[in-house]
């Protein structure tokens, strides 16, 4: 297991995680962002990957930040037009997908706070960060890679570098037993690329046939 259990954050920990708008409000307050008339504290701009269900963000938008007085804008764009946008840091706030497909190395997923990374839509440049995900990726075990992942996990908790909106459902693969060659796998050459390549499949015709196919 990569993640530490909630219940086991440390309680300074937790309170920033928790449902609180009037903690959020006087936070708000503090930091010298109060109400105008229309009980509007400021606007910001939410860009997100427009090939995704925005519902759930809507939703969000809609009801916690406007709750205590934030006016969520938000910007669907095109796959084409995001990667410019994320070089560019184009945004007050930017989508971002962590999740675990089973596929990536797990301190692949920490990988988008890296300082520089394509991914880091906080901007984070944290030098002890940095060698903490270098050391994930040298070491021999996956034993001693879940350890500092673990430990790379709860440091980015602790500074509040992203806000995250839910669970992701998780990808599945489907396939008919009369395709060989294929063994659940997103990535048959190299990390950066998720594919399958078609060569190396065949059919089996007298399986597919006797199938009713």
């Amino acid at each position: 297991m990569a993640g530490t259990p909630f219940e086991e954050w440390a309680e300074e920990v937790k309170k920033g995680y928790r449902y609180d708008p009037a903690g959020a409000e006087a936070l708000l307050d503090e930091a010298g962002y109060p109400r105008g008339a229309d009980g509007i504290r400021f606007k910001a701009h939410l860009v997100w990957f427009d090939q995704q269900d925005l519902s759930h963000i809507e939703l969000l938008a809609a009801t916690y930040y406007r709750e205590i007085g934030v006016d969520i804008e938000i910007e669907p764009v095109p796959g084409p037009e995001l990667t410019p946008r994320r070089k560019a840091r184009d945004w007050d706030m930017m989508m971002g997908i962590m999740a675990d497909t089973g596929s990536w190395p797990p301190w692949n997923a920490m990988a988008q706070y890296k300082t520089g990374a394509t991914g880091n839509f906080a901007n984070v440049n944290d030098p002890a960060y940095d060698a903490m995900l270098a050391a994930a990726e040298k070491v021999s075990t996956e034993e001693e890679q879940l350890l500092l992942v673990k430990e790379l996990n709860m440091y980015a908790i602790e500074r509040h570098w992203g806000v995250f909106a839910g669970t992701v459902i998780p990808w599945t693969s489907v396939i008919q037993p009369w395709v060989k060659g294929y063994n659940g796998e997103l990535k048959l050459a190299s990390r950066e690329f998720e594919y399958t390549i078609a060569a190396r499949l065949w059919i089996d015709s007298e399986l597919k046939k006797a199938m009713g196919h």
